[in-house]
């Protein structure tokens, strides 16, 4: 099996960065993640002012894809991630949507036992592992891996997890597909500013929609279809979120405006993928077994 480890990694996504890998379709193949912090955290002693911001976010790839061209879509396939046995989580006074009423910087090491992990002494929360940063070389210039978008990026959505299909627009040959940040748990929001930030290992495949009209970047886990956008701004985010699944409601069911309209505002479920990274990412869920 391919496998790529984290001496190929990138900062940046976009068209110029030299891929890794070529696969092939179908090809199932691993990648090497680093956590958000390049895993300096244990030689940084755990001390947040200890860390090299310019070194953090980095995302392992990129791999071509054979035979994606612009405006198709990937559909990658996470079929496995494992977790190395020890993260880290940070509560801060620089960050977070809780800063203000905290006083300096906090980094737990947390450790992974079994199927929880201790975010505190005493106190274990259940796993939930999920990839944070995952996209494509976007359609102009460079994006930092730390900022999502409509290429994808540091979307921080719990939905992106084993088993899920994520699919990511093609806005240059062999897409240029990207990946890190994994965490072992994340709630919605991402409110402290960080989840369990853990290295690990993530198994994939990659299809490829031919000149597909689905909107992006979107993820599906069984029959819940999941519709994401980014933006400065929260409300806007939401909005273009909800957009994206009412195209996809017309287009694919063949439904007006109006009936869309109406069957979102009972059948969709609006949500806050994170409220920490340079964009806000909201996104709208959808399930499919209302529409069979």
């Amino acid at each position: 099996m391919t496998h790529i480890s984290t001496e190929h990694y990138v900062y940046a996504m976009s068209k110029d960065n030299t891929p890794v890998v070529h696969i092939e379709l179908s090809q199932r193949f691993t990648v090497d993640t680093f956590d958000c912090f390049r895993n300096q955290m244990e030689g940084a002693g755990y001390v947040l002012e200890e860390i090299d911001f310019a070194k953090v976010n980095p995302a392992t790839g990129p791999v071509f894809v054979q035979g994606a061209e612009v405006g198709d879509v990937l559909a990658v396939t996470i079929h496995e991630i494992e977790l190395a046995d020890k993260g880290s989580m940070v509560s801060s006074e620089l960050f977070g949507s809780l800063s203000h009423k905290l006083s300096a910087s906090v980094v737990h090491p947390v450790t992974i036992n079994g199927n929880s992990a201790e975010i505190a002494p005493n106190l274990n929360v259940p796993l939930s592992p999920m990839v944070g940063v995952i996209g494509t070389a976007p359609a102009e210039g460079a994006i930092a891996c730390g900022s999502p978008g409509e290429h994808g990026g540091n979307m921080d959505t719990k939905e992106i997890k084993q088993g899920s299909v994520v699919y990511l627009p093609v806005n240059h040959q062999g897409g240029l597909l990207s990946l890190g940040d994994l965490h072992a748990a994340m709630g919605d929001g991402e409110l402290s500013g960080t989840g369990i930030e853990i290295p690990g290992k993530v198994t994939l495949s990659v299809e490829v929609l031919k000149q597909s009209n689905l909107p992006t970047p979107a993820v599906l886990n069984g029959d819940l279809f999941t519709f994401i956008a980014s933006d400065p701004d929260l409300d806007a985010a939401a909005t273009h979120a909800v957009e994206k699944a009412h195209q996809y409601l017309m287009t694919e069911y063949e439904m007006t405006a109006h009936v869309a309209s109406r069957w979102m505002s009972v059948g969709a479920d609006l949500g806050v993928s994170q409220i920490v990274n340079p964009l806000k990412t909201a996104k709208v869920t959808i399930n499919l077994s209302w529409l069979k």
